[in-house]
């Protein structure tokens, strides 16, 4: 949390994914609200005048990983994403890159200020 604060007071931007990771299948996650915590507890205690939040979307076209998405809507279990894991879907990608996986599709929402939705929440 000290380190997040530190941040903001010298006007850092700051990029967290509230659902704490990604969805295969475009549905919003649960958020996890412990870094929207950190971010708005110097706002609310005086120590940091405001922030400004932008949200963002990310999403593709195509899931790279459509083989064992599949597999675990039939009912397996997730695999754990290990360091191991990443290298080899790295590999993989390497070895395949010239196929084609879609658009990348990003979008900017409006953003807002933090103070002035606290306060709104508060009145």
């Amino acid at each position: 949390a000290a380190y997040l604060e530190g941040m903001l007071r010298h006007g850092s931007n700051i990029m967290f994914f509230p659902e704490g990771s990604r969805s295969r299948n475009g549905k919003l996650l649960q958020p996890k609200v412990g870094m929207l915590g950190m971010l708005l507890e110097p706002i609310l205690s005086g120590t940091i005048e405001d922030a400004y939040i932008v949200p963002i979307s990310i999403y593709y076209d195509k899931v790279m990983e459509t083989r064992t998405y599949v597999t675990e809507l039939l009912g397996a279990k997730k695999s754990t994403e290990s360091l191991g894991y990443v290298i080899s879907q790295a590999q993989h990608l390497l070895a395949t890159r010239r196929m084609r996986y879609g658009n990348i599709h990003v979008r900017s929402g409006t953003g807002f200020s933090a103070r002035a939705y606290i306060e709104r929440q508060i009145s």
